[in-house]
């Protein structure tokens, strides 16, 4: 659920390019509370299931943000503007106006073919001036946006975070 909790995306309407930044700073990922705690404990089964099984999963975890999650968000945002087709959403730096989401929250799911959990996240949004990032023209919360593979196959966590990421970006109203 993506909700407008203050200011206006109506400056927006004028633009053609929005750029895009990313923070995960603080996330909380499950029921482990913190990302580092999370990560440590699955790199530690993983090695000692597989010596550097787990050492290649802290790699692509932290390396499929910027390779599958992020460009997905900003092709599905810049693709579901449909009254601002021209508007593109990206690495922009020279835009007016610059979108900062903090993923607050991860709940990474999970798949055993019988039962699942679905992966989703949560974060704010802030609509920012590129040049004074300081007072946020809107505030936007999104609300455990979950994702799923559509075939079932999510048994591989960037898989099912391929969808709640980007998710969000479904609803934007410009």
């Amino acid at each position: 659920m993506v909700k407008l909790t203050s200011g206006s995306l109506d400056v927006l309407k004028q633009e053609t390019a929005v750029n895009v930044l990313y923070s995960y700073e603080g996330m909380g990922v499950g029921k482990s509370g913190s990302e580092k705690d999370y990560v440590d404990k699955k790199v530690a089964e993983l090695n000692q299931k597989e010596v550097g099984r787990g050492d290649k999963w802290r790699q692509a975890w932290v390396d499929d943000r910027a390779n599958r999650f992020q460009p997905k968000f900003e092709n599905l945002s810049t693709s579901n503007s449909p009254e601002r087709k021209s508007l593109t959403f990206g690495a922009h730096p020279d835009a007016k106006y610059t979108l900062i989401l903090k993923t607050t929250f991860t709940e990474p799911g999970w798949n055993v073919a019988i039962a699942r959990r679905p992966a989703l996240i949560s974060a704010t949004v802030l609509l920012v001036e590129t040049q004074n990032q300081t007072n946020p023209i809107a505030t936007l919360t999104i609300t455990k946006a979950t994702g799923m593979d559509a075939w079932g196959v999510d048994y591989d966590t960037a898989i099912g975070f391929r969808n709640p990421t980007p998710k969000p970006a479904r609803n934007w109203v410009f």
